[in-house]
């Protein structure tokens, strides 16, 4: 029980983030409606060490100072590849669009804090790895244009993606003394892209898009 209010001043960090993208139609005619990207995300995590609190035992007056050490929030090391195609050639589906990307994540280099780290290196348990993931991401865009100019301000758009879970078995079977919970997860999204062209002030058409998303999260049973 804390004995006093505590405030924590915490200061951002800024993850690393580099990417390249081509568009080789712009060189070969043949290649047009073509676009290849790449990018890496670094890892981010909120960390706190130490934090200092205290503990009063009721029964013995006894206040215990203490020291914690929060570790939460993490996101992994994220390197992403991905190639769209426009149909560009073909008239009737000039305004369609197909999106592949690949992500791989990677859970192993998952940390958890320091202080339980000590506590059970000395319980003589070792905390379990997580896996590296990869997941397969695919999309559709089909702007409305190509049927007429009068609905060039309207696109569908819908995208796939499957992620595995990143906690293997042995950490929630019997065994184990941890309760990861996670599983592989199948996720749907659609939504309308309406522009509005570009008129007064405004230096560029002005775009909002309106989409929803479902997760499908595979059963997955533990039994302690």
């Amino acid at each position: 029980t804390p004995n006093a209010e505590v405030q924590m001043e915490l200061s951002p960090i800024i993850a690393p983030v580099a990417g390249i993208y081509i568009s080789p139609g712009r060189k070969v005619s043949a290649l047009k409606g073509l676009e290849i990207g790449a990018a890496y995300r670094g890892e981010v995590y909120m960390e706190v060490d130490p934090f200092a609190t205290s503990a009063e035992l009721y029964i013995a007056g006894v206040t215990l100072e203490m020291a914690l050490s929060i570790f939460d929030y993490y996101t992994p090391h994220t390197i992403s590849g991905g190639i769209a195609y426009t149909f560009l050639p073909v008239k009737a589906l000039s305004g369609l669009t197909l999106s592949v990307d690949v992500e791989y994540q990677m859970w192993s280099k998952c940390r958890v804090s320091k202080a339980k780290e000590t506590y059970w290196a000395k319980q003589g348990v070792e905390i379990p790895k997580f896996e590296d993931i990869i997941v397969p991401k695919v999309g559709l865009s089909y702007n409305f244009g190509c049927l007429t100019p009068k609905m060039q301000w309207l696109t569908l758009n819908v995208g796939y993606i499957y992620r595995p879970t990143f906690v293997p078995d042995e950490a929630v079977n019997d065994a184990s003394v941890f309760n990861f919970m996670d599983s592989n997860t199948q996720i749907g999204s659609a939504g309308l892209s309406f522009t509005i062209p570009k008129s007064g002030p405004m230096v560029a058409p002005l775009v909002i898009t309106i989409a929803g998303q479902m997760q499908m999260l595979a059963e997955r049973q533990v039994k302690k």
